[in-house]
């Protein structure tokens, strides 16, 4: 009796052992080496040479197709609703450009899912960029990893950024029309949830990210001969939605709600570290955010409009009949136009 216990042993230890082996592969997550980049020393940084450009044909408008908070998570839970929902809003819409506006991910397994969420948008042929979100650091998956899936991408613009910059994914995207930059576009990541002992809050755009998109506007400025008009583009929205929203809810004629609800309140960060203001001061016209799931809102505010991604994924909270995708028109005249596009989950 003792030699088939041996061997049963031995087989329930082997397969024991299989088991924690593929769940180690599963659910440890990926370090991704860190990817080398140059130090930003000014404006003097700046080279149009290596500045991603997209061209804007004459006579025609320039199509952004923002998706947000995607947070593809368990698996096949959601995937078919994210490539059929995004497959109609990139073939009824026809983007330029599509971009990503962070959670992209969430969840033990982000690893294999980032792969999913590359596959997809990338499958489109069309230019995309992306910035990172919150959700998109949890479960010690550091972001070089992810930026690596991005930039293996035929057709993704992603770049890490400066190093001496702080978060990862700082980079610009020109517009250009007849050669001259139009509209510059800046990809920026609006940093994580910091979590203490004693309190929980959003982090904001630091002090370097703001001088790097000064320095960037005044070098393209200089190159053009007049201020070029600029969007920024990042997940965690500035403490100004907010102010911006009460404002035109209580009446006010310092801002005005141009489409959208909000119904939840913002999660801004904790502390304004003043992005709002060079934003304005520096030409720039229109922010974008995600982050805030059942907030869809546009909303103009001393001659900025702050806008609020409509929601694309169905995992984590959402409203059903407001889910879908933002389209970010830049017409032939340069003004903009942003629609909000409602595909309900059905």
């Amino acid at each position: 009796m003792r030699k088939p216990f041996k061997t049963a042993l031995k087989v329930i230890l082997s397969l024991f052992l299989v088991v924690v082996l593929v769940a180690l592969y599963i659910l440890v997550p990926r370090h991704g080496s860190k990817i080398e980049s140059e130090e930003w020393k000014g404006k003097e940084s700046y080279n149009p040479q290596a500045v991603q450009t997209l061209t804007k044909e004459e006579g025609q408008p320039f199509k952004i197709l923002m998706l947000s908070d995607l947070q593809l998570d368990v698996p096949f839970k959601n995937k078919d609703y994210l490539k059929s929902s995004i497959d109609k809003l990139v073939k009824d819409n026809n983007p330029d450009l599509i971009v990503l506006a962070g959670d992209n991910v969430a969840g033990v397994l982000m690893h294999f899912h980032i792969k999913t969420v590359v596959s997809i948008i990338d499958s489109y042929d069309i230019p995309w960029a992306v910035v990172f979100g919150n959700h998109d650091r949890e479960f010690g998956n550091n972001l070089y990893y992810q930026a690596k899936q991005f930039m293996k991408a035929e057709n993704c613009l992603f770049e890490v950024g400066p190093s001496n910059v702080d978060g990862l994914g700082n980079y610009v995207v020109n517009v250009t029309e007849n050669g001259h930059t139009v509209y510059s576009l800046f990809m920026i990541d609006s940093q994580r949830e910091i979590v203490t002992d004693t309190d929980k809050y959003f982090d904001n755009i630091h002090e370097n990210q703001i001088q790097w998109y000064k320095d960037n506007v005044d070098a393209i400025s200089e190159i053009e001969g007049h201020k070029v008009p600029s969007m920024a583009f990042f997940h965690i929205p500035v403490p100004e939605y907010k102010t911006a929203y009460d404002l035109a809810e209580s009446g006010s004629d310092e801002a005005k709600i141009l489409y959208g609800v909000r119904n939840e309140g913002e999660c801004v960060p904790r502390d304004n570290s003043g992005f709002f203001d060079v934003f304005r001061e520096n030409g720039g016209t229109h922010m974008f955010a995600a982050h805030d799931h059942g907030n869809n809102y546009s909303v103009e505010y001393k001659d900025v409009v702050l806008t609020y991604g409509t929601k694309t994924g169905d995992y984590s909270g959402h409203r059903e009949d407001q889910m879908g995708g933002t389209l970010i028109t830049i017409n032939n005249d340069y003004s903009v136009t942003i629609d909000q596009i409602i595909i309900p989950l059905s």
